[in-house]
């Protein structure tokens, strides 16, 4: 795979104590085996600070229903 576009936008980070939740939307153009892809998914990662340090922990990307 070769990406040409992978923009992640309207990224909203939420903060609860040692945990943060981030949820967006992510923009992917890109060409596989020479052929062209395009799909737009929805996205949340969920990450925990340990030692004062960030760590990813989950993460989850659907197809987005809004265009």
């Amino acid at each position: 795979m070769k990406y040409s576009v992978f923009e992640n936008r309207e990224m909203r980070p939420r903060i609860y104590g040692d945990t943060a939740v981030v949820t967006g939307r992510t923009k992917v153009k890109a060409t596989i085996e020479g052929k062209p892809y395009e799909t737009d998914v929805a996205f949340t990662d969920t990450l925990v600070r340990i030692d004062g340090q960030w760590f990813g922990v989950a993460g989850h990307v659907s197809k987005s229903a809004l265009k």
